[in-house]
C-alpha cells in the first residue's frame, strides 16, 4: 500500500515539477535519479521482501 502512495506522490511531483525542470536541467536529473531509486526499490521489494513474507506465511 505504502509503494503505491509513493508511486502516487511521485507522480505529483513529476506533474508540478515538468514546467520547472525545462528551465532547469539539474531538477530534471534530480527526478531520474530519483525514478531510478523508485524502480530499485521496487525491484528489491518484488525479488526479496515479498517472496520472503511469502514463506513466513507458509510456516
Amino acid at each position: 500500500l505504502s509503494q503505491k502512495w509513493q508511486v502516487i506522490n511521485q507522480r505529483s511531483l513529476l506533474c508540478e515539477e515538468d514546467e520547472a525542470a525545462d528551465e532547469n536541467p539539474e531538477s530534471q536529473e534530480m527526478l531520474e535519479e530519483q525514478l531510478r531509486f523508485a524502480v530499485f526499490q521496487r525491484r528489491v521489494l518484488t525479488t526479496v521482501v515479498l517472496p520472503q513474507q511469502m514463506e513466513t506465511m507458509k510456516k
